[in-house]
């Protein structure tokens, strides 16, 4: 990821929030570990441990910009 003039910013957190939809349980997140920085991160979790559907968002925290957020939902099965 690059600022408005093509220059790449470190990456200082990959964040990943949870929130089940099917029932209101609040919402967690966890931090996903950098396994080939700036590219790959890995998240070893039990967050999706519970069927139903789920709101996930990761959010990429960079130096001096902006956040920069995707979100999605999944449907994990029994």
């Amino acid at each position: 990821m690059t600022d408005l003039d093509g220059d790449e910013k470190p990456v200082q957190n990959v964040i990943v929030r949870y929130k089940y939809i099917d029932k209101d349980l609040g919402e967690n997140e966890d931090f996903a570990e950098a396994f080939h920085p700036p590219i790959h991160y890995t998240l070893n979790t039990s967050q999706l441990s519970l069927a139903g559907d789920w709101e996930i968002q990761i959010i990429v925290r960079r130096e001096g910009l902006l956040d920069v957020k995707a979100t999605f939902t999944v449907q994990v099965q029994a």
